[in-house]
């Protein structure tokens, strides 16, 4: 029957949803200690939204920020940290910060970033927006240089050489990828970074519509990551690849 057909997908989707999870504990748990990765990470590497935030504010619009306000925040970006500004990566000016500063009274600085947000909500929405306008907006016109590799790492920095097994298939790729359908109306939209964010909210909307709330549920993984790159430091197609292949 339909109900049983329901129930039977309703389980499956769960049970998909258990196994990826699990499996996630498990490369992360047991094989991290098998293999002996070494963790590494650092508090500036989850606050680059609020960073490139804090940074418009005081490029543009200074007179907002007192005094005292002023010198916490010249605490943490230290020296011309400021003019490193990019809206579209928050890497120039989040490698400069003061991290152990910004350890010290996270409490202190978080509470400054809520209230610089309160005075100034269109320059925190704008700064957030440059972050991920190539995930959302429909045009490979929004693609800043850093979001491709342009230059191949030489091997003093990786010891990997490049070798083109077909270096004709490569050209066309590099050709492809970079000028073939930029200028063409309507077919660039369709190789641009904004396409899975609108393919989920296409599939979101038709499920709800034709209330197949067990297909809702097969999108919890892909918008969740989704929104991880929404608070990402650059909108990039490596980051958003995987969605691109769920799809």
């Amino acid at each position: 029957s339909d109900s049983l057909k329901i129930v039977r997908k309703s389980v499956l989707i769960y049970e998909t949803i258990i196994l990826s999870v699990f499996c996630v504990l498990i490369f992360y748990g047991p094989i991290y200690k098998i293999l002996n990765v070494k963790e590494t990470g650092n508090i500036k590497e989850m606050l680059s939204v609020p960073i490139q935030q804090v940074a418009a504010t005081v490029l543009y619009n200074p007179e907002s920020i007192s005094p005292d306000e002023k010198n916490l925040i010249d605490e943490v970006l230290e020296g011309d940290a400021i003019h490193s500004y990019i809206p579209q990566i928050a890497d120039p000016i989040k490698d400069k910060i003061n991290t152990e500063k910004l350890e010290q009274n996270i409490m202190e600085y978080g509470e400054l970033w809520i209230k610089l947000g309160l005075r100034n909500p269109e320059t925190y929405l704008n700064a957030h927006l440059a972050l991920l306008n190539g995930y959302i907006y429909p045009s490979v016109k929004t693609n800043h240089e850093w979001c491709a590799l342009m230059d191949y790492y030489s091997p003093q920095e990786v010891e990997i050489k490049q070798a083109n097994l077909w270096p004709a298939y490569y050209n066309y790729l590099q050709y492809a990828g970079k000028t073939l359908f930029v200028n063409i109306p309507f077919a660039s939209t369709f190789i641009c970074m904004a396409i899975p964010f609108w393919m989920l909210l296409i599939i979101l909307g038709y499920s709800i519509f034709k209330k197949q709330y067990a297909l809702i549920g097969m999108l919890i993984f892909p918008m969740a990551f989704m929104g991880s790159l929404f608070l990402g430091p650059v909108y990039c197609i490596r980051y958003i690849f995987p969605i691109m292949i769920c799809l």
